[in-house]
Parts: structure tokens; C-alpha cells; sequence
């Protein structure tokens, strides 16, 4: 298995998750298709969760998601919860800026939905 890297554009969000466990979504999610976009991360996460359990780390450095990305976002979160019962450990970050009420209420939904350890943190725009 390889490291997963897409590079992100104008709309679309920088998605690297490596081997080590180590994943990150970051950037901006304004897309049409959210599903297409984040397929790819869903299937090499699938193939991910057939390894010996390991710690993952989750970053979500969003500037912005559309409606579209928050299903997928979520699709990703409820993927990573079902890995709990195989043994992997997990952690989500959600960072969020400063004074960012409704980004600061999707990380409480995505907390919400999340059965593993999940962090809001707040970040200065320049940290983005």
C-alpha cells in the first residue's frame, strides 16, 4: 500500500494520508461532486482499515467546506469510527479560526457524530 497524495486546486482541498497513519485534509472544499473528490480517500481508507490496527491521526485544517464536502467529511469520520472495533486507535483534529462560530459548530457536529477522540482547535488564520 501506498501513501495517498492529492494536491489541492483553487476548490479543492489537499487530501495526504500515509502509511504511518498520519492523515490530513486541508484547505478549501467548494466542489459540485463532492463524492468524486473524495472517493479515492474513502477506498484507500478501506484498504487502510484491512492492516494490523495501528494510531491514526486525522487533521482537518478546512478554510471551508460546502454542504456536499460536510457529507463527506462525515462519510470519512463514520469510516474511521467503524475502525475502533478492529483495534486502531484514533484522533481527529479539527482546527478552526478564531471567532469562526459556524466553522467552530461543524467540528461540534463532527464531534457529535465521532466515536473516537476528537479535538476542536483554534488557530490563527495565519496558521492556515
Amino acid at each position: 500500500m501506498e501513501n495517498l497524495f492529492i494536491a489541492k486546486t483553487k476548490y479543492t482541498p489537499e487530501i495526504q494520508f500515509l502509511t504511518s497513519g498520519q492523515l490530513s485534509i486541508s484547505g478549501l472544499s467548494l466542489l459540485e461532486n463532492s463524492y468524486e473528490m473524495y472517493l479515492k480517500s474513502i477506498e484507500w481508507l478501506k484498504e487502510f482499515g484491512k492492516r494490523t490496527p495501528c494510531n491514526i491521526n486525522l487533521n482537518l485544517k478546512l478554510e471551508y467546506l460546502d454542504t456536499s464536502s460536510v457529507r463527506s467529511v462525515v462519510d470519512i469520520v463514520k469510516l474511521l469510527n467503524s475502525f475502533k472495533e478492529l483495534g486502531f486507535k484514533i484522533r481527529i483534529n479539527w482546527y478552526y479560526e478564531k471567532d469562526d462560530d459556524d466553522f467552530y459548530e461543524i467540528g461540534e457536529a463532527m464531534q457529535y457524530i465521532s466515536k473516537s477522540e476528537f479535538n476542536l482547535l483554534e488557530k490563527a488564520p495565519e496558521d492556515f
